[in-house]
């Protein structure tokens, strides 16, 4: 009988007279499917059935409905609370900018000055936030004890009103200043480590709005008399394909560059009508390294006298078969002298390769 639980039958033979422990004639008996199949192969007496004794004195206790709708109210007002409580936290984007701001003097990044002074009004704006959203929980704690006697129309209406500003401000004074700084550095050479810290401020701001209209869509659920356990579900979809985007968010932001992509870079923006100069300053590299990256693309984008001239040209080769086949660049570069670039020499060395 004990290893039959779980178990179905359409037919059994069962050998319950002498059970001996509370519920096994049930665990039995309850294997058909119908008394069809049934055969007893011994007689189950009175003693033979027994109750545990702790299933009796739990259905004592029983509550009765009234008393158990009344703690369901009561959770639910805990749980909203609760949620609430966390979907106006500030904490922990307050703290997260305040270290960030405070690493900023030691990082080595293109107009340092101009990103301090765009962080530092994000953080005024965020501890402001935070002195809001403060006042806002008290009167939440006001409303939450009642919320349930009005079906939450008066706790929808002024949250509704609060996540409207706080997602603007978030939006204005947040993300907007993040995001600009952050697509400013895209161009611009070793701050990759120092991009990530933006993006995680970015995604830490993106969350802190995505819990306001989820607690939003919750007090409306509620407000216009839906489950709790519905919106939950509903709530835990969404959940789920945000966190599928921000993984692929992540994802890009992580990856590792591939060979050639910052040359590539270059010659786009070359190819868009911006000179050498320009291009440097925007990626905060130097001139030189910019020259380099265009003349890589030498006999495939462009042809050599775009950058170097024919008779400088001639004058590289010449020096180039007296050193010998297989010398370097430097030995190139001793012999002609300050008036050539070591650019303008890789470039005849790399077309003559081709």
């Amino acid at each position: 009988i004990h290893k039959s639980q779980g178990l179905t039958f359409d037919n059994a033979i069962i050998d319950a007279g002498q059970s001996f422990s509370p519920g096994q004639v049930y665990v039995a008996l309850s294997r058909l499917t119908s008394l069809d199949g049934l055969v007893l192969y011994s007689k189950i007496s009175d003693s033979c059935i027994s109750s545990d004794q702790a299933a009796i004195d739990f259905s004592a206790r029983e509550q009765t409905a009234e008393d158990l709708n009344r703690q369901l109210i009561s959770s639910q007002i805990a749980y909203v609370g609760a949620f609430l409580l966390k979907a106006f936290d500030w904490n922990r984007l307050t703290w997260a900018i305040k270290d960030f701001f405070q690493n900023m003097e030691e990082k080595k990044i293109p107009e340092k000055e101009r990103a301090l002074k765009m962080i530092s009004k994000v953080k005024a704006s965020v501890d402001k936030q935070k002195q809001t959203a403060g006042k806002f929980i008290a009167q939440l704690n006001g409303l939450l004890p009642t919320a349930h006697d009005d079906n939450y129309q008066q706790t929808n209406s002024r949250v509704k009103a609060a996540t409207d500003y706080f997602k603007e401000a978030l939006s204005t004074e947040v993300l907007e200043p993040l995001s600009g700084h952050y697509d400013s550095l895209k161009l611009k050479s070793g701050v990759k480590k120092y991009m990530r810290d933006v993006h995680e401020l970015i995604a830490l701001a993106r969350q802190k709005q995505f819990l306001l209209e989820e607690m939003a869509l919750l007090i409306k659920g509620l407000a216009d008399d839906k489950k709790l356990p519905y919106l939950l579900t509903e709530m835990a979809k969404r959940k789920k394909k945000q966190q599928q985007v921000a993984e692929k968010e992540i994802e890009k932001v992580t990856k590792k560059k591939v060979k050639g992509e910052s040359q590539l870079l270059s010659l786009s923006m070359y190819q868009e009508g911006k000179t050498i100069d320009q291009i440097a300053e925007e990626r905060s590299l130097n001139q030189t390294t910019i020259e380099g990256h265009l003349m890589s693309f030498i006999g495939t984008k462009f042809s050599l006298d775009e950058f170097v001239s024919h008779e400088k040209a001639e004058q590289i080769r010449t020096v180039m078969k007296a050193v010998g086949e297989g010398e370097g660049t430097n030995a190139v570069k001793a012999k002609l002298g300050s008036e050539f670039s070591y650019n303008e020499i890789r470039a005849v060395m790399n077309h003559t390769k081709l």
